[in-house]
């Protein structure tokens, strides 16, 4: 019974050994295929911005050429200074934990057989895992901002920004292959400014009409000025003696 039984466990181990292997091997190769199709992707895109494509390949430098296009060169900043914080804060939190681990082997992984030193460890470790968590969380907020204009300046909507956070390798390489996506940041707005006619008169419709200041054909009469006499008329109806058409 007791040799049936281990039989039975050693095939569970063997195929959790197996199963596990098989799920690691698959989980590496996707990670590959998205960081290679990644940096294609974004080395087309920063091309299609006419930028530096070979950015795509140099940590940090991507980050400020992304930033650029999307016309948030301060994000940047926030970017560069939450993974310096990040990083060192990480690293904190490891090596408190190291430290703390093996202090607790050596009292027989009991914590009543630790220090004040070991304490003030972990204190250590608690704050750079706090730490390090906040500045992460900035880091992810900064690179979402990167990501909205980035696709705003390509005319792209919000769920691209999705797209991009969660399969960055299929979205950059799609916008860098479609012809249909294009870099429209810093183009000339299109205006439709109302023609003009020559020598500034003012258009209606398609036709041009002058508002001359002065009559052509000299000033209207007005009541101070005589009227000008019919030829036609009788001479008691009219008797100046300057009428060329009276003897």
């Amino acid at each position: 019974m007791n040799s049936n039984m281990n039989e039975l466990m050693q095939q569970i181990y063997n195929y959790a050994n197996t199963s596990g292997g098989s799920v690691n091997y698959i989980t590496n190769l996707y990670s590959t295929a998205m960081a290679i199709l990644t940096i294609v992707g974004t080395w087309m895109v920063f091309n299609k911005a006419n930028d530096n494509g070979w950015a795509a390949i140099i940590p940090f430098y991507r980050e400020y050429v992304m930033a650029r296009i999307a016309d948030k060169k301060n994000a940047f900043w926030g970017y560069l200074i939450s993974t310096i914080i990040a990083f060192f804060g990480w690293i904190a939190f490891v090596v408190s934990l190291v430290v703390v681990f093996l202090q607790l082997i050596g009292t027989g992984m009991s914590f009543a057989g630790i220090d004040d030193s070991s304490y003030g460890m972990i204190g250590v470790m608690t704050i750079s895992l706090l730490i390090a968590g906040i500045a992460s969380l900035v880091q992810f907020i900064v690179k979402i901002i990167l990501y909205v204009g980035l696709t705003k300046n390509f005319g792209l909507n919000g769920g691209w920004v999705v797209g991009l956070i969660f399969l960055p390798g299929v979205f950059f390489l799609i916008m860098g292959v479609s012809d249909n996506i294009r870099y429209i940041a810093g183009a000339p707005a299109y205006t439709t400014a109302a023609p003009t006619a020559p020598y500034g008169d003012p258009v209606y419709g398609n036709q041009a009409f002058s508002n001359p200041t002065t009559n052509t054909y000299g000033a209207a009469p007005t009541d101070s000025q005589p009227q000008a006499t019919d030829p036609n008329a009788s001479a008691g109806q009219n008797n100046s003696t300057d009428n060329p058409y009276m003897n």
